[in-house]
């Protein structure tokens, strides 16, 4: 009835970090360095330096915030919103415009909008390369502090875990050991945003292999699930959003389980 496609009313929290994480590492490829650099960002406050690796693992394993911010910002608010949110990818409604943990944010010197990148230095094996700083000037439509939808979603994570087997039009631009890097992080174990996944497991054998990236805020907990059971000759993406509390899909994803399991969501 139309909300998968819905990019307003609901609140994707910790989601659209999956996105960072490809932005920045496709931003990192095109510079010339891998995902293992060092980045030091330099706002108004202290300069912040860190392995790219480092963050993309913080963000979308334990979901810190900050790491969110920065890998946003290293990506760079165009480069997001003109190259990898397209028709062509199969990212048609998702925008992210406001840091996560802002007040953090503005105090360690970075801009309140995530449309600001500040001046970046990357640095691997001897070589340095000096970003300016820049303001992006897309266009979104999204007056949260970030917007997606569940459709979104679901053809990020089914382009992430097919890679291989696409078209090549299809692709998201990742290089092979990144992806294989971001897949294992999807498919780490979290002390939080498990429910979903614990809800749809009892379904499948024990082989089975989910991968996917939970978000919780403003009630709304929501998860995006990629389903690989060996037993069975095809795999799923399972998208659920729900509120209140993060107890909220519990029953939902035990039922989406037992009826995929079974066949009868087969087309």
């Amino acid at each position: 009835r139309g909300t998968s496609e819905q990019s307003e009313g609901w609140h994707p929290a910790s989601t659209v970090k999956l996105y960072a994480a490809i932005g920045a590492l496709r931003r990192i490829r095109s510079l010339g360095f891998d995902r293992e650099a060092t980045l030091t960002y330099r706002g108004t406050g202290e300069p912040q330096s860190f392995a790219l690796a480092e963050r993309i693992e913080a963000a979308v394993g334990p979901s810190d915030n900050l790491a969110y911010d920065y890998l946003v910002t290293f990506a760079g608010f165009d480069r997001l919103h003109r190259e990898l949110f397209t028709a062509e990818n199969g990212i048609l409604h998702t925008a992210l415009r406001i840091p996560y943990d802002k007040r953090r944010w503005e105090r360690l010197g970075f801009s309140e909008w995530l449309r600001d990148s500040p001046a970046i230095t990357v640095e691997q094996d001897g070589r340095t390369t000096e970003l300016a700083a820049e303001v992006g000037h897309a266009q979104v439509d999204c007056s949260q502090g970030s917007c997606t939808t569940p459709a979104d979603l679901g053809e990020t994570m089914r382009r992430v875990m097919l890679h291989e087997i696409l078209p090549e039009g299809e692709r998201l631009g990742l290089h092979a050991e990144d992806m294989e890097f971001l897949r294992g992080i999807l498919a780490s174990v979290r002390e939080r945003g498990m429910e979903v996944v614990e809800g749809l497991r009892p379904s499948f054998s024990g082989d089975t292999g989910f991968f996917h990236k939970a978000g919780y805020a403003g009630e709304w907990f929501s998860d995006n699930v990629y389903i690989d059971d060996p037993a069975l000759d095809r795999t799923w993406v399972v998208v659920l959003a729900g509120n209140p509390g993060r107890a909220c899909l519990d029953q939902a994803a035990k039922l989406v389980g037992e009826l995929l399991a079974a066949g009868h969501l087969d087309p």
